[in-house]
């Protein structure tokens, strides 16, 4: 059941599952693996609209604002191997990062 919000997504995090896919189907070798990926990336940000304010902040994680406008929580998605980054304004869910998770990702924010 989706609750009228639409995602979007900045233009970084759609490089970043291109980037995705393309090493798992040209490094890798496995091109049925990198759509599968790409498709449960896609399809666990879309469990997003079921809830999004429930999810944790992560401006109160890292300890700092990540948009200068709206509080920014958090997601583990395929199964814990990436973190979301988004912000809610209003109907819209807004992705604004994807990172593995065994990217520092506090520093990036400081």
């Amino acid at each position: 059941m989706d609750f009228d919000y639409q995602i979007e997504y900045d233009p970084t995090v759609l490089d970043r599952i291109s980037d995705i896919e393309n090493y798992i189907s040209n490094v890798l070798f496995s091109p049925v693996a990198a759509r599968n990926r790409v498709e449960t990336i896609f399809d666990d940000i879309a469990q997003l609209k079921k809830m999004p304010a429930s999810y944790p902040s992560a401006d109160k994680k890292i300890g700092v604002q990540i948009s200068k406008t709206h509080e920014t929580k958090f997601k583990l998605i395929v199964g814990g191997k990436y973190l979301v980054f988004f912000f809610v304004d209003e109907n819209i869910i807004y992705i604004s990062h994807l990172l593995p998770t065994e990217t520092d990702y506090m520093s990036l924010f400081e």
